[in-house]
């Protein structure tokens, strides 16, 4: 045995010495470490003893009876099914394991049973165990594919260019690449995030498969060909071939990753039956609708953040995140933020597109729950302005009106009695009594006034603003000239709306009045197929504008009746949903 083969062997068994030791001081599972531990201290005890020493090869033992032991129980002894069930297969192991060593003419045939039961183990961890199960034998997967394939890469190529060597090469690499498995099974219990190995364990087996399965073609055909003609090929020819195979990489790697991500993973979606699935399941609960996204489009996670509101979630969160921002309306923002699929590091066209289609749907049911929302705190706002306005009639009837009427009662009792024998005091109390039915009348009208303007229904919009800008003036004194812009565009509207709209301009004009200065102001109306719009506009100085409680009137009453109340200096504008013409 060369120094070399030494080496890598010592260093194999000080990889297994290190990875037992460091899985039992952080309590992995016991037996995985006595196993890995007892692997090392195998192969480190035959580089001590000499050949005529060792009555078995130690090394068989390693690689057929400790290492398929470690491995069948990492990372737990009963990682995704029973203890019955652990036993039974890490006794079926060993027993397969002892039979190879004694009878060396069946090792070849059991060696393959506990390579099927060990790939059987892992599929099962990965099916059934947890999530720190199932990273933790990801990372021995990754590392245990690419021992085998890279070393059968390399025995392949080892022996076609030295077929008469000694195999010392194939030594050394097997033994370094051997120990890759125990350092992989450190890290997967220790530090199974330090990089993404799902997609580690795909791009590795993909990219060696793929050179395995070129270097198999070039050589069936090579030596096809070179059987067939009875001559060996040229080297232009051996290039041209290599050359036309290498044309077809590219294909069988895309063909190899989708089918290895299909079987590990889960594959992608196909575009129309998710945008089916997620379309027949969306509807007002956030909750489900996300659901539906990360099921629909094969996601492991789906985050919900808008504004104002805590985040929803779904699924389990993963190191790697993208962001999708939603159209939620104005005033709020809100982002759509999924998880990259198992094995991915960037999106592909296809899930783009999905994305783009779906997220629209969900700023959709976003959009309806915030409007929602703030139609159930405007009713609730509505109610209590309701109440407060039949409190307020209550009050002035009670206060104003109620006491006027009693008066004219009482007054006119006094009268009656009086109408017989003092004409003039009779006379005197029917003159109080006219005064006071007159100012219960006054009171009446105001009450009344304070509903909805009479001037609303005698002369519409437009006129009744006229009518009260005809005494507008500023606070010297001086008249406001005002202008209306667009009269015909006001015909059609609602009672509510026009109410709105006279006690909105009312109140930007007044403003006008007492704080901008302005001589001249302009009340505009706009109409479009969508949308109504009234603006006014005045030419004063501006200044520093700061909205107060009239403002505040102003946009409560354009919400009320949905719509949306902008304000700044010399611009007051309301915008109304268009009303049939």
């Amino acid at each position: 045995m060369s120094v070399a083969v030494q080496a890598a062997i010592a260093l194999c068994g000080i990889a297994c010495l290190a990875t037992g030791w460091v899985l039992w001081r952080v309590h992995a599972g016991r037996v995985t470490s006595l196993a890995v531990a007892a692997s090392g201290a195998v192969l480190l005890t035959e580089l001590g003893l000499r050949s005529a020493d060792i009555v078995v090869d130690l090394k068989a033992v390693a690689g057929l009876a400790l290492g398929p032991v470690a491995l069948t129980s990492y990372p737990r002894f009963a990682a995704g099914r029973s203890r019955a069930l652990a036993w039974a297969l890490l006794l079926l192991i060993a027993g397969c394991g002892t039979v190879a060593l004694t009878r060396p003419q069946s090792a070849d045939g059991l060696g393959i049973a506990i390579a099927f039961l060990l790939i059987g183990h892992a599929w099962w961890v990965i099916e059934r165990g947890t999530s720190a199960d199932r990273s933790a034998t990801q990372w021995m997967l990754a590392a245990a594919v690419f021992a085998l394939l890279a070393g059968g890469l390399f025995g392949f190529g080892y022996n076609a260019v030295a077929p008469d060597g000694d195999g010392t090469a194939v030594q050394i690499v097997g033994y370094l690449l051997a120990a890759l498995v125990p350092v992989s099974m450190m890290i997967g219990v220790v530090q199974p995030a330090l990089v993404d190995v799902r997609w580690l364990v795909t791009t590795v087996t993909v990219t060696l498969a793929v050179v395995v399965c070129f270097l198999a073609a070039a050589s069936t055909l090579v030596f096809g060909v070179e059987a067939l003609s009875g001559q060996p090929l040229s080297t232009s020819t051996v290039l041209t071939a290599c050359a036309l195979l290498a044309l077809g990489v590219a294909p069988t790697r895309r063909w190899l990753y989708g089918s290895f991500e299909r079987m590990l993973f889960g594959g992608r979606p196909d575009p129309i039956s998710a945008l089916a699935s997620f379309a027949g399941r969306i509807g007002n609960d956030l909750a489900e609708a996300l659901d539906a996204v990360r099921e629909a489009l094969v996601l492991p996670f789906v985050r919900l953040d808008v504004t104002g509101r805590s985040p929803m979630t779904s699924g389990t969160q993963v190191p790697h995140l993208s962001e999708f921002a939603l159209d939620v309306g104005p005033g709020r923002t809100a982002t759509l933020v999924v998880g990259l699929r198992p094995g991915e590091r960037t999106w592909s066209r296809a899930d783009l597109s999905m994305i783009g289609l779906v997220a629209p749907l969900v700023a959709t049911t976003v959009r309806a729950q915030l409007l929602a929302e703030q139609v159930s705190a405007s009713r609730g706002e509505a109610v209590a302005a309701i109440e407060e306005e039949r409190r307020r009639l209550r009050r002035d009837l009670h206060d104003g009106v109620g006491p006027l009427l009693s008066g004219v009662v009482f007054t006119a009792d006094a009268a009656r009695n009086l109408l017989d024998r003092d004409t003039a005091s009779a006379a005197g109390l029917l003159a109080e009594l006219r005064a006071d039915a007159a100012a219960a009348i006054v009171e009446v009208r105001q009450l009344v006034e304070g509903l909805r303007p009479p001037a609303l229904d005698e002369l519409g919009l437009v006129g009744a603003l006229q009518t009260w800008c005809s005494g507008l003036r500023a606070v010297g004194g001086v008249p406001i000239a005002v202008e209306f812009e667009g009269d015909g565009q006001v015909a059609g509207m609602t009672a509510a709306a026009e109410a709105a709209a006279y006690r909105i301009a009312v109140e930007a004009l007044t403003n006008v009045a007492r704080h901008s200065g302005a001589r001249q102001a302009t009340v505009s109306f706009t109409r479009t197929e969508d949308e109504w719009r009234m603006e006014v506009r005045d030419s004063g100085v501006g200044g520093v504008w700061t909205p107060g409680v009239g403002m505040t009137s102003m946009r409560e009453r354009a919400e009320a009746i949905g719509g949306r109340l902008d304000a700044g200096d010399g611009l007051v504008s309301l915008t109304l949903p268009s009303f049939p013409r």
